[in-house]
């Protein structure tokens, strides 16, 4: 059994809105002028023995064998789902060389052109 990791609720806090604002900013022109801000923002929770990962699982497929999300589903159909909404995203941990899920994405599936509908 792996030994759990004790993470601060204020990590989980920046981390997520960390997301959240490269998320909003994604839609603007000019959001390449904060990426450098923001990399700074996710690089000062890294340390030699412990790296932490953002991932944002947007437009990838799911299925409900996936255990890194939670799913609502927005199709009466389940084949060929992808995640169309990511309302929180994927935290990793990787600490000894050994990746692990501190949170679990929370998304919304469904059929991939039900957004352009």
């Amino acid at each position: 059994m792996k030994a759990p990791i004790d993470i601060p609720k204020h990590v989980f806090t920046v981390l997520n809105q960390v997301f959240e604002l490269e998320r909003k900013l994604s839609g603007l022109n000019d959001s390449m002028k904060f990426d450098r801000s923001l990399a700074k923002l996710r690089e000062a929770f890294d340390s030699q023995e412990m790296q932490f990962i953002i991932e944002n699982p947007l437009h990838q497929r799911y299925d409900i064998t996936r255990t890194d999300v939670v799913a609502t589903i927005s199709s009466s159909e389940h084949d060929e789902l992808v995640i169309t909404e990511v309302l929180k995203p994927v935290i990793k941990v990787t600490s000894n060389g050994v990746s692990r899920i501190i949170q679990k994405g929370v998304v919304i599936a469904g059929l991939p052109n039900a957004e352009s509908q």
